[in-house]
């Protein structure tokens, strides 16, 4: 949802504005008492339930608003000046600062999903001035950086939208608002794939050591040697569970060091960097592929199940997604064990689009958590073959997943 949170101070505002005060009418006495009760209840008592209907209303509209990308829409809604409430600061907004808000964040968000996950609740004041909605909306999708880099929207929302009635309409004065994590580590189904793509995902997570194991993983380092066309080579990855990525390649040649961050992408030789681009992102994800294949919707848009196929001799369930670049990414799933079998990607900036073709195997166990410790890269008819001889997890040191120093 948006980063909205809501006036404390409104909540008992209004809990105190529920206790009915004595009309002139109902506090007569005599005989012309429950005449007068009777027409101060026909004249003076609104109808609650109506009311609660149109903040109902108000809310299905404000879902809407967000799916919709509509920026005006929810500042219209709004009161002018409203309370925004939101990580230990209350802030006043004008009606021009909703919109500007939102329509930049709409402009980097596509959401798959924003909706009630279960029946949001309404109340009204007894005199009809006042009312508040309950809600619990679960949001996915992706958002970009300015980068371009995307990272995944998943998460829920819990919130308290608080509404003043003025001229015959309910008129949104602020928002109370909190939302989990979403799924820890690499345990999780990011994006909003279907029914179909979850029951495959999850049947890899759990061959893969199970949801609880993958939870507790926030990063993880590989190193490989590599027998390549073109000599010996060294690879080593660290990998965070938010999609940061370190590639570096040693060989006779140099070092050659790519860090892809939600901020930006850079480019090193192992002393200073300079800043890459989308391909160079494409690149280092391509060689995570510890996490592309334990967590794919970490680094890759979508999830769509793809069929059946065959890789290696071996009859695979495939899913595909999209890399940043927008090319397909195709992951093999062993039919029998749930296990990936390999993924085929695209060399980025390729024409006509060049195939990579990656294959894993040798899977060992690292406490609960299996891992492949083998892996054939196959490109242009040649092949790399990867042999992965440390696979450490939640033990890479942090500084290296920053941005590094660029000349000045």
């Amino acid at each position: 949802m948006s980063r909205w949170r809501h006036l404390a101070q409104g909540l008992a505002l209004w809990s105190c504005s529920c206790a009915p005060t004595p009309s002139p009418i109902s506090a007569q006495t005599g005989a012309g008492q429950g005449a007068g009760q009777e027409l101060a209840s026909r004249h003076l008592a609104p109808d609650l339930a109506a009311l609660e209907a149109e903040l109902l209303a108000a809310h299905r509209a404000t879902l809407d608003f967000h799916r919709r990308g509509d920026a005006q829409g929810m500042a219209a809604a709004a009161s002018d000046p409203s309370f925004s409430v939101s990580r230990g600061r209350v802030d006043t907004v004008t009606r021009a600062e909703v919109e500007a808000r939102f329509e930049g964040y709409f402009s980097a968000a596509t959401f798959s999903r924003y909706e009630d996950v279960e029946g949001p609740i309404a109340r009204v004041s007894r005199d009809g001035s006042l009312g508040w909605v309950i809600a619990r909306v679960r949001v996915e999708g992706r958002y970009r950086h300015d980068d371009g880099a995307r990272e995944p929207l998943d998460t829920t929302w819990g919130w308290i939208e608080l509404y003043e009635r003025e001229g015959g309409a309910w008129r949104r004065v602020g928002t109370v608002s909190d939302h989990d994590e979403g799924p820890a580590g690499l345990a999780g189904a990011l994006g909003s794939p279907g029914s179909a793509e979850v029951e495959l995902l999850g049947a890899a997570q759990t061959a893969l050591g199970g949801r609880e194991a993958l939870a507790s993983i926030q990063n993880l380092e590989t190193i490989a040697t590599v027998t390549s066309p073109r000599g010996p080579l060294t690879t080593q990855v660290i990998a965070a569970a938010d999609g940061r990525v370190r590639f570096e390649q040693r060989s006779d040649a140099g070092v050659r060091v790519i860090t892809a961050l939600a901020e930006g992408v850079w480019l090193s030789d192992g002393e200073a960097a300079i800043p890459g681009g989308a391909a160079d992102r494409a690149f280092a994800y391509g060689h995570a592929l510890h996490l592309a294949l334990m967590s794919p919707t970490r680094l890759y848009n979508g999830a769509k199940a793809a069929g059946e196929a065959r890789l290696g001799g071996r009859p695979a369930r495939v899913i595909e997604l999209v890399d940043v670049l927008g090319n397909p990414v195709r992951i093999f799933y062993d039919a029998d064990t749930a296990l990936p079998l390999g993924l085929e990607l695209v060399e980025p900036e390729s024409t006509p689009p060049e195939p990579i073709l990656v294959e894993v195997d040798d899977w060992r166990p690292h406490g609960t958590i299996l891992a492949f410790h083998h892996a054939i890269f196959r490109h242009r008819g040649a092949e790399y073959v990867y042999d992965y001889g440390t696979i450490r997890f939640n033990a890479a040191d942090p500084s290296r997943l920053v941005a590094p120093v660029t000349p000045p």
